[in-house]
């Protein structure tokens, strides 16, 4: 086993991801027709609605419902692709004992993940961007909905998915490292891109407020109410803080001047950036039969 791990050349890894690339996207070109089919439909039936608006609607402007909507589509639809493209590619890599076989090169668990990652990036990316963008063609078509802003949610939505998932791709690598057990990556990355769901502020506030409202007693007066709503609305503000998907959120926010102080990814960023760069140097101390030990 000596020289076993970082034997292959920066050229012969990225050949690597790019060959796993093809052989993964033969299998999801399928799921992009469909996609685009069904989302073709909803943009031929949204024509009537488009037109109407673009004759008797005045100028568009962004509010922070409509960008908290657009936003959470967009996001929702670019998680449910990539968290789903890694888990069946990462997964059959497991279970049709391909890892079997690349073991007996020097490459590592960094290049098993980094290369699922980009598949799924590109086959879940695909879905978000055509589930996303193709229904509203004509709204853009007829100039009621800016393009350029939808294409910029569109962007910082991916990177925040990104951003997710390979903060648990990598912790799932600390996590075999230390343990010695398989641990799969992509499971961690799904259970990430959960939490980071429910730590935004708006699903947190809607989770936590009823039930602390629930748990106080029958005929408590309603300033008390009021006062335990502030207090969760201010530990939700506080934990939003973990989540990227909020960020992204806030990010877009002060780039369309709805919030200017929206850069809040001075504390999250540093803390993830940590966690991958600590979890990509301990997977090369992974050795790959922990796949199927």
């Amino acid at each position: 086993m000596t020289g076993f791990f970082g034997d292959f050349s920066r050229e012969e890894r990225w050949r690597t991801a790019v060959a796993l690339l093809r052989k993964d996207l033969r299998r999801v070109w399928i799921a992009w027709l469909v996609t685009l089919i069904v989302a073709g439909f909803f943009a031929f039936f949204l024509t009537g609605a488009a037109i109407n608006e673009a004759m008797f609607a005045g100028d568009w402007v962004w509010s922070e419902s409509t960008l908290s909507f657009a936003y959470a589509g967009s996001v929702g639809f670019h998680l449910l692709g990539i968290s789903i493209c890694l888990l069946l590619l990462y997964g059959e890599e497991v279970r049709l004992g391909t890892i079997r076989s690349i073991a007996l090169f020097p490459i590592d668990l960094n290049d098993i993940t980094l290369g699922k990652l980009l598949s799924s990036t590109v086959a879940g990316g695909g879905f978000g961007l055509i589930a996303f963008l193709v229904p509203l063609t004509p709204f853009f078509a007829v100039g009621r909905y800016p393009l350029g802003d939808f294409v910029l949610i569109n962007v910082v939505a991916l990177l925040s998915v990104l951003t997710v998932l390979a903060f648990g791709s990598f912790f799932g690598h600390l996590l075999m490292a230390t343990l010695r057990r398989y641990q799969s990556p992509a499971g961690w990355a799904s259970l990430m891109g959960i939490l980071a769901i429910l730590t935004t502020k708006t699903i947190a506030f809607g989770v936590l407020d009823p039930l602390t409202q629930a748990s106080l007693p029958p005929g408590t007066p309603f300033d008390e109410r009021f006062a335990l709503r502030q207090s969760v609305d201010l530990f939700t503000a506080g934990l939003a803080f973990l989540s990227p998907f909020h960020v992204g959120g806030r990010l877009l926010a002060a780039v369309f001047g709805l919030n200017p102080r929206g850069l809040d990814f001075y504390f999250v960023l540093p803390v993830f950036i940590l966690v991958v760069i600590f979890g990509f140097y301990r997977g090369q101390k992974v050795y790959l039969d922990v796949f199927f030990r």
